[in-house]
């Protein structure tokens, strides 16, 4: 059963019980993933999946995305000739660098600067590579006001669009974002 309230100039879709954080931090630790074949033809959609949770002093989020695109992103952002993040032990200060740049993340209106804690890759239900982040933002103390933006891979591909499962602990309340090309404002939840 959901319930829709507007935030912003977007929609907030209040849902429940889509998953529990003991399901986050399985899913953001799991080790054991299938190897994935890079010779599966590429994908027709661009989307980001990042679940977030609010838990008092802290904000972690798991960003999932297609390999392929964020390979091409990181790319242009770096300026490098070439990039393969399956191979690269650099990878997460490499996407640490592009995700200050294009994800926005503020608490009562203080901007937070997000650090990469884990990452992997994994296959999709397709067998496409997809690879996760496991991002931390410290905020000292519960906030109040959250305010995203989150413009990953929009200079890149005009279809992207990027989605936010949000989790406030405390209160057990969900919210979702959904984010397209275009769009510059903070979409803003208030617990």
């Amino acid at each position: 059963m959901s319930r829709q309230s507007a935030v912003g100039s977007r929609q907030a879709v209040i849902s429940r019980p889509l998953w529990g954080l003991g399901t986050l931090a399985l899913a953001m630790t799991a080790s054991s993933l299938p190897t994935v074949d890079s010779r599966l033809p590429t994908h027709d959609i661009h989307v980001t999946l990042t679940r977030m949770a609010v838990d008092s002093a802290v904000i972690v989020s798991r960003i999932r995305l297609f390999k392929d695109d964020l390979q091409l992103g990181l790319r242009k952002f770096h300026k490098l000739p070439q990039l393969d993040l399956g191979t690269s032990k650099d990878t997460d200060s490499i996407f640490a660098g592009y995700l200050a740049e294009r994800v926005w993340v503020e608490a009562d209106g203080v901007r937070l600067r997000g650090t990469v804690q884990a990452s992997g890759v994994e296959a999709d239900e397709q067998g496409q590579p997809m690879i996760w982040f496991v991002v931390e933002y410290a905020v000292g103390v519960p906030p109040k006001k959250l305010g995203i933006r989150n413009d990953l891979l929009f200079e890149m591909f005009p279809s992207q669009q990027n989605i936010v499962n949000l989790l406030h602990v405390a209160t057990d309340r969900r919210y979702s974002l959904y984010f397209v090309p275009g769009s510059t404002k903070l979409d803003t939840v208030s617990f």
